[in-house]
């Protein structure tokens, strides 16, 4: 009899300690509340070094439970790509998609490191961060040159956009 007590207090005990445990969002539906990066940004030449960019805009946004980043960008040497691609933001890599459809080469391996801040880590480390009043998102990036490659590395950019308001 006494065993049978111990066994099921301890069911109890282990189900009480289940339903009172505190759990983390599971899902960027859940966490995005306060990920001050979702939105709309403008490029902004004035505040930016290195970049090589004319013009580009960002939008990020969730997506099904994912976030999904659209590119509209003009190279000062006038290219333009405008694409997208929808990431989990745990950093797997997905692949990029032109907005016409057609599939790309490139792709992106982003890492949520926290609602403000997170990289896209490829050829390129594009770091980028919200500033604490949320108005504008500092990106980072920093070229990569294998050791096998022969040429000096290029200098790192930094790109700084504005919040598009709502």
């Amino acid at each position: 009899m006494s065993k049978t007590i111990t066994v099921a207090t301890l069911l109890v005990i282990t189900g009480s300690f289940l339903i009172c445990q505190e759990r983390p969002p599971s899902s960027p539906s859940e966490s995005s509340v306060t990920d001050s990066f979702i939105g709309a940004w403008k490029f902004n030449p004035d505040k930016s070094l290195n970049s090589g960019t004319e013009r580009e805009s960002i939008n990020i946004e969730l997506n099904g439970g994912a976030y999904k980043f659209t590119y509209d960008w003009l190279s000062e040497k006038g290219v333009q790509l405008n694409w997208w691609f929808v990431t989990d933001m745990k950093g797997g890599c997905v692949k990029h998609t032109q907005v016409n459809g057609e599939p790309m080469t490139s792709k992106s391996c982003v890492t949520r490191l926290s609602p403000h801040k997170f990289v896209d880590d490829t050829i390129l480390r594009d770091q980028y961060e919200v500033s604490s009043d949320g108005r504008t998102l500092k990106l980072h990036r920093e070229f990569k040159v294998p050791p096998s490659v022969r040429m000096p590395k290029p200098k790192d950019a930094i790109l700084v956009f504005d919040r598009v308001p709502q």
